[in-house]
């Protein structure tokens, strides 16, 4: 596997060694060594290398991580478009004994763009929810019977049960991912705040990112107090969601939503904003949790003050969100599904267009910066409020 999401990552090769497939993940030049350091990865460096390191260009990466491929003689590769333009890019060049296999993670433009730019390199595509793949599908010209909807998973063994005691006072509300505004909505959460006014709903905030700073300073003054953790090991994070009561996110863009997950394996409730074909993909409004309109803060701040004052509705959505997450998120599930797909790639493939010469190599218009790079950011934001609630 080329790039991708670390978590996503790990649990699929568990899943698939059940099967007897090993996957390995391949990091590329600078940006594979900082994620070889990141922490939480020392259990995964037995599963992966980083090539490329002194490689001058990108070329020379891509030379050096198929020279690598073709040495330990893999079978294929698993492709993520959200690790930059090298990875997806890549495709394109890859010898044509290799099959590809894609995966899109998210329903920004961008990432579209960057799929799009390699569907015809591609000998499948995994979508993470309904949605991605109904948008590959009907906007992006994807084929319907090489592009499969396959949620990811989580390992669901250690939350076989759980037991939640919802009798204290306070509501103990966590934020978790990474903090940036346009995609992720953060600094919605200052303002959920203040509108709920209340010292017994207690705010943490787990995660980094490029508007941490502007969320800290929105967040001072408010009756609600915040607790900021900074970045938190996946190791972690199971028993800090077992540890809050309520999981708010207020995303604007998302593929699944795998934290929402997370929470409901542990019992945490989550308050999402409405994502279609994502959020209620993942959670039942009223039953698994409560969904809100994408921006909207009064709304988001009533579900919070309902769960603070309704705690017997707080202790059922808790029970519903666990035992869901247990019947439909289980990590063998979507190992089996991956299997499926790879066991068919291996015994047959369609034709895909020829592999370009590696010397010949260029990125598409598509893979290149565009004219997203320069709309502010709260014009980004103010966009993808009104796109998810139009859909």
């Amino acid at each position: 596997m080329i790039g991708g999401v670390y978590s996503v990552a790990s649990r699929l090769r568990q899943g698939l060694a059940e099967h007897g497939v090993e996957m390995r993940w391949i990091g590329i030049g600078p940006r594979g060594i900082e994620a070889w350091n990141e922490p939480g990865m020392e259990a995964e460096r037995a599963h992966g290398i980083v090539v490329g390191m002194d490689a001058a260009s990108d070329r020379e990466q891509a030379a050096a991580v198929i020279a690598y491929l073709e040495s330990e003689r893999f079978d294929g590769v698993i492709l993520d478009v959200l690790g930059g333009v090298l990875q997806p890019n890549l495709a394109r060049y890859l010898p044509e004994h290799f099959f590809r296999l894609l995966i899109v993670h998210s329903i920004t433009p961008g990432t579209y763009a960057h799929a799009r730019a390699i569907r015809d390199f591609v000998h499948a595509t995994v979508g993470v929810s309904p949605r991605v793949r109904k948008d590959l599908v009907r906007r992006h010209g994807f084929d319907p019977e090489r592009t499969h909807a396959i949620p990811n998973g989580c390992d669901l063994s250690p939350f076989a049960s759980t037991r939640r005691d919802h009798s204290e006072a306070v509501l103990r509300v966590l934020c978790l991912g990474r903090v940036e505004n346009s995609s992720k909505g953060v600094l919605d959460i200052p303002r959920i705040a203040r509108r709920l006014n209340r010292p017994d709903i207690r705010f943490t905030i787990a995660g980094d990112g490029p508007d941490l700073g502007a969320l800290k300073a929105a967040a001072r003054g408010s009756s609600s107090s915040f607790n900021f953790l900074g970045a938190v090991p996946p190791a972690q994070v199971a028993d800090l969601m077992a540890r809050h009561d309520v999981l708010l996110f207020p995303s604007r863009f998302e593929g699944l939503g795998l934290s929402l997950v997370e929470a409901m394996v542990t019992g945490c409730v989550p308050v999402a904003s409405l994502i279609r074909g994502v959020t209620d993909f993942v959670v039942e409004d009223g039953v698994t949790g409560l969904l809100f309109p994408v921006g909207s803060i009064r709304r988001a701040a009533d579900a919070l003050n309902r769960l603070a004052d309704d705690r017997t509705l707080l202790d059922r959505l808790s029970s519903n969100a666990h035992s869901a997450a247990l019947a439909r998120f289980d990590v063998g599930q979507m190992a089996e599904q991956y299997h499926d797909v790879l066991r068919t790639l291996m015994a047959s493939r369609h034709a895909i267009h020829s592999p370009l010469a590696l010397e010949s190599w260029h990125y598409p218009a598509a893979l290149r910066p565009g004219w997203r790079r320069y709309v502010p950011a709260w014009a980004k934001g103010y966009g993808r409020i009104l796109a998810a609630r139009l859909r």
